[in-house]
């Protein structure tokens, strides 16, 4: 009993060291993706702006244009960030209790898994009318700000 006590506290810390590690990794990796992901839609802007007609510029104000090209750019930079995170996370997560299902008890993990798809079905139609509902309410506040 008291090796079993040990073994799971140990189980425990050594879960919380690797996830400290990984999260240090995560920002790491995270934080090179959203600049690398930045980087690349500067150039492509860049590359659009300058085919763009001399009429073009000359209606647009230079601090609009760059001041919507920098915003723009930083805000999908910084979702490119966000959902890798999400993602990465949840893949982390899923397999990380997948094995401690497994330790526990094999038999109910082989029960479980076939229920998988069945699970993610629910949640994703659950999420994508909330994502319906959510668009539908943004239209409406707009329409009454107006």
């Amino acid at each position: 009993m008291l090796a079993r006590t040990i073994l799971t506290v140990s189980l425990i810390a050594l879960c919380f060291v690797g996830r400290s590690i990984f999260g240090v990794l995560y920002g790491l990796v995270s934080f090179r993706v959203s600049q690398r992901l930045a980087q690349e839609m500067r150039t492509e802007l860049l590359v659009q702006m300058t085919s763009l007609s001399a009429d073009w510029h000359e209606r647009t104000m230079l601090g609009e244009k760059l001041s919507r090209m920098e915003q723009d750019v930083e805000q999908v930079s910084q979702y490119g960030a966000d959902v890798g995170n999400t993602l990465f996370r949840a893949v982390f997560s899923f397999l990380v209790n997948l094995v401690i299902m497994a330790v526990l008890s094999w038999r109910m993990t082989i029960v479980v898994l076939p229920l998988l798809p069945v699970f993610s079905w629910v949640s994703f139609a659950f999420s994508s009318q909330d994502s319906v509902t959510s668009s539908r309410r943004a239209r409406e506040v707009g329409k009454r700000s107006r």
